[in-house]
């Protein structure tokens, strides 16, 4: 399922719901759809972020994970300009694909879903990690930095899930 998308991006935007909102109205009929097909077609996982943990509602912030295709976040990037133009406020997006390629990712920062987001991350693993990516996380952290799903990868067996671990 996830196979087809080449990176994982992390959103963090101070920008409150109703700057966006009053963005959105700066956007033509043309690009609303692109980001609706965008919404309705992709993984975009949403959190409200307090600057330290995600939740449902509180926080200040917006905290997103996309797994999206290299043109669809410099689109993201664009709306993101467009929309919020001349406001206060801040986006910032970061390619975080090699952190969780090489499970370096700290999933505490997703609070109650924690769990669900280390599965999110697992499948990505489990679609895109190769023999290749261990060598070379091996090259930069050494051999001491392997997880035992990268030992069974390398091993030509199964990776465990999380969901195995329960």
């Amino acid at each position: 399922m996830m196979g087809k998308y080449n990176r994982i991006y992390r959103m963090i935007s101070t920008f409150t719901d109703e700057q966006s909102s009053e963005g959105t109205s700066r956007l033509t009929n043309i690009e609303l759809e692109q980001v609706k097909q965008l919404i309705d077609n992709e993984i975009i996982i949403d959190f409200k972020y307090n600057g330290e943990v995600c939740h449902w509602r509180d926080g200040d912030m917006e905290y997103s994970i996309l797994f999206l295709t290299e043109k669809q976040i410099d689109f993201v990037r664009l709306i993101e300009c467009k929309m919020h133009e001349g406001m206060v406020g801040n986006t910032i997006i970061d390619d975080i694909t090699e952190d969780v390629l090489y499970d370096k990712f700290d999933v505490s920062v997703f609070g109650f879903l924690k769990f669900e987001m280390n599965y999110d991350f697992f499948k990505y693993r489990l679609n895109n990690l190769t023999k290749d990516d261990v060598l070379d996380k091996i090259l930069k952290y050494g051999k001491e930095s392997l997880t035992e799903n990268e030992k069974l990868l390398l091993g030509d067996k199964e990776m465990i899930s999380p969901l195995d671990e329960i």
